[in-house]
């Protein structure tokens, strides 16, 4: 019987692959020849190739389970066990298809044969939600399957953790026993390790499945009001950002993140602190969008703009592109920076004259300014001397010479007109540019 479906199951895929659809390898049709004496990779194969060409006739799923039933414990590998499971149900027409049931629950005879002590966290979980989802639970299996997860509890990664407690809240899994152990592992050897939205899924699923421990309860809170007040600010905006996509949450953990970013948010005041987001520009945009952008906000953004336009056109270098300068100074306009104050309206003229004058940083502009040092018919007195407004003394500058002397102001000095000129020339070349610049 094996033979003859595998004989018209290879004339159907020459067939199939005229039609422009899969076509099987060389290698593929020798192993479907082999359907009765197939390894395991090549079961799998088998079961894959179905899938994708969606043939879902019984001789062909016959053939597998026949396969499977002749095979020895521990034939039959377990990536190979849940591919060939997975496979197999797609081609399930509706979840009330019981065409497949029989293969599930072979595969479900040969996972518990295999053991369940080496499976990771993963792929437990996964093995819980694939007979989840086909509607099926192998009694044995899933007492292992509990067990193992039980016991493995206490060496999870927290993502394996909450992907644990979803799984068993979205399925309706509710066991007390079990969830008493999970509490007391999450209190005693998880808590450090998790972060606040694993907190979020943790508490919400708890909640879901109906458990009501309050000193569970107590040392979450606290552990997620620790987290939000040292968390930097990216951190605090990734956070928030992710929230909509988790399956169980707890609100009054949503609502302490945000008034958390709402809080560091108000003391934004200058560039330093807006160079902590990693893009402020969509940060701005997703404050606006929530409704949560001030003019206090915009004011520290005023003062990026301002000081960002000089940095290099790289990609280490943050600085707003046109469009987003653009955007800056709309917002600003919108919330009131630079309408009252002079100084924030000062800055924005400053930024998109910069910005104008070198061509979006296309032109190099120098990032310091000039130092001040003495160089010849530059003009370094720009203000009037307060010494003659005051009617002050002007500063009395006195250096040691090489021979021990001291030299003298040049209203003090009394000296030779043939040294007069050479002291006179340095004074007003060297000393006096030197007295403006104090």
């Amino acid at each position: 019987m094996t033979s003859s479906v595998a004989t018209r199951l290879t004339g159907a895929s020459r067939n199939v692959s005229k039609r422009g659809g899969p076509s099987l390898s060389p290698g593929l049709s020798a192993e479907l020849a082999a359907l009765p004496t197939a390894k395991s990779g090549s079961l799998r194969r088998f079961a894959e190739y179905l899938a994708e060409s969606r043939d879902d006739r019984p001789e062909n799923v016959a053939g597998i389970v026949d396969r499977l039933k002749s095979m020895e414990r521990g034939e039959l590998r377990l990536w190979d066990a849940l591919a060939i499971a997975q496979s197999v149900a797609t081609l399930k027409a509706s979840p009330q298809d019981q065409r497949f049931d029989i293969l599930f629950l072979n595969i479900a005879h040969h996972l518990h044969a295999l053991g369940t002590s080496q499976m990771s966290p993963r792929t437990l979980i996964d093995t819980l939600c694939l007979f989840e989802v086909l509607k099926i639970r192998p009694k044995a299996l899933y007492v292992d399957v509990m067990h193992q997860l039980v016991r493995q509890t206490t060496a999870m990664y927290p993502d394996e953790l909450t992907g644990l407690l979803v799984t068993m809240a979205r399925i309706g899994l509710s066991s007390p026993a079990m969830l008493d152990r999970i509490a007391a592992s999450i209190r005693h050897s998880q808590l450090q390790n998790i972060r606040y939205l694993h907190g979020c899924e943790v508490v919400g699923a708890m909640a879901a499945l109906g458990y009501d421990n309050s000193a569970f309860y107590a040392a979450l809170d606290s552990r997620m009001k620790m987290c939000a007040e040292m968390m930097p600010v990216e951190e605090v905006w990734d956070t928030v950002k992710y929230l909509p996509s988790l399956q169980y949450s707890w609100k009054p953990y949503e609502r302490s993140i945000w008034d958390e970013l709402s809080r560091r948010t108000s003391k934004f005041y200058n560039e330093l602190h807006v160079d902590e987001v990693s893009d402020p520009v969509s940060f701005m945009q997703f404050l606006r969008l929530h409704k949560r952008l001030d003019k206090r906000f915009m004011s520290a953004m005023a003062a990026w703009a301002r000081v960002t336009v000089y940095r290099p056109t790289s990609r280490t270098s943050r600085r707003p592109t046109a469009r987003e300068l653009a955007l800056i100074v709309d917002y600003c306009q919108e919330y009131g920076v630079g309408a009252e104050d002079a100084d924030n309206k000062h800055v924005l003229h400053k930024a998109v004259r910069t910005f104008v004058g070198s061509r979006g940083g296309q032109q190099e502009t120098k990032l310091n300014r000039r130092p001040l040092l003495y160089m010849r018919r530059r003009r370094y007195v720009r203000a009037d001397d307060p010494y003659v407004k005051a009617n002050q003394r002007p500063l009395t500058i006195r250096r040691p010479l090489r021979n021990g002397g001291v030299w003298k102001s040049s209203r003090e000095a009394q000296i030779s007109s043939a040294e007069g000129g050479a002291r006179k020339a340095m004074w007003n070349y060297w000393l006096l540019p030197k007295i403006y610049q104090m």
